[in-house]
């Protein structure tokens, strides 16, 4: 059972899934298998890639923690490289 919870803005979900074919919702379960925490040095803000399995798919989620809740930034495909990496760490679990 997922006990974080998420938050996102609905505009960017709609652009994001127009952008990468891949919705916020979709996501969410990423988190409730093993997945790889990067920190992500874009931003001032402090914020996190999170490679992992969802629904299936390898993906890369953008997100940062706001009040104890996973804000959920951008969602799309891994890379090749990126689904290297979790595979060397975590394993093939797609």
């Amino acid at each position: 059972m997922l006990s974080a919870e998420f938050d996102w803005d609905s505009r960017k979900n709609h652009t994001n899934f127009l952008k990468h074919g891949i919705s916020f919702e979709e996501v969410v379960s990423l988190f409730e298998e093993p997945y790889l925490r990067i920190r992500s040095d874009r931003s001032e803000e402090m914020r996190w890639m999170a490679l992992g399995n969802a629904q299936g798919r390898i993906v890369a989620v953008i997100y940062t923690e706001r009040n104890g809740r996973i804000r959920i930034i951008s969602a799309r495909m891994a890379r090749k490289y990126e689904r290297e990496i979790y595979k060397d760490r975590i394993g093939d679990t797609s």
